[in-house]
């Protein structure tokens, strides 16, 4: 007798539920798998979201009140835009897939983010060169006492270096407000899709921006005062 004679012997009803069962057990577990992959995605974009937002939060709020010396405050910008990046990275790192469309909105909210602190860092550090490049002109304008070949020479270098500094600074100031006017739309996108009390309240972005554009504007003020002076001389 063989083996097969031993066997049970299954109905084609029996059969055909249990090939059923079986393939609804594979969808649950599947479909399980895929919502514990949805919600590791989902818990990693909120933290890094979390993250950028106290970093610029943080940032924001210490440029209101400027205590520090301003290459001090850049370097300061330039490490919260590296911690910015590294969770970035990660975030790059993991399978987009279950919610691609969340991953899209966040990565660009980070991503502006980064650039804004970095493009604030360039520009303080552009405005401590303008700074010194317009007190250097306005001291030799004022020194009444030294109407030489040799002064005029100094003046030209002066004003050239003037000139070259504005121009950096005046190319960071749009840039940043460019980056502003960005981070106001990424922050409207992901907040289709994400609690806004996660990101970065709008009046600090806004008076932010204002700031930075107060600034520009009285950087090209005093440019003005010191060529008008420059020029009687």
């Amino acid at each position: 007798m063989t083996t097969a004679a031993f066997l049970p012997r299954f109905s084609p009803r029996f059969t055909a539920l249990a090939l059923i069962a079986l393939v609804a057990a594979s969808a649950l577990g599947y479909w399980a798998y895929g919502e514990y992959r949805k919600r590791t995605l989902q818990t990693a974009v909120v933290a890094l979201v979390a993250e950028t937002s106290r970093q610029l939060r943080d940032a924001l709020t210490a440029d209101a009140a400027p205590t520090s010396d301003p290459q001090d405050a850049a370097s300061r910008l330039e490490v919260q835009a590296r911690e910015i990046d590294q969770g970035l990275d990660a975030l790059r790192g993991m399978n987009s897939t279950p919610n691609r469309p969340l991953v899209d909105a966040a990565e660009l909210y980070v991503v502006t983010a980064r650039e804004l602190l970095r493009r604030m860092a360039t520009s303080k550090r552009s405005r401590v060169e303008l700074a010194s490049s317009t007190n250097a002109l306005r001291a030799l304008v004022h020194d009444t006492g030294r109407r030489s070949g040799a002064w005029i020479g100094e003046m030209l270098h002066a004003n050239e270096r003037l000139d070259k500094a504005y121009f950096n600074y005046r190319v960071a100031g749009e840039a940043l407000a460019e980056l502003f006017d960005s981070l106001r739309r990424a922050r409207a996108n992901l907040a289709a899709r994400l609690d806004p009390a996660l990101l970065l309240d709008e009046s600090l972005r806004a008076n932010a921006e204002a700031r930075a554009l107060a600034a520009t504007k009285r950087a090209s003020e005093e440019l003005g005062e010191v060529r008008r002076l420059a020029s009687r001389n």
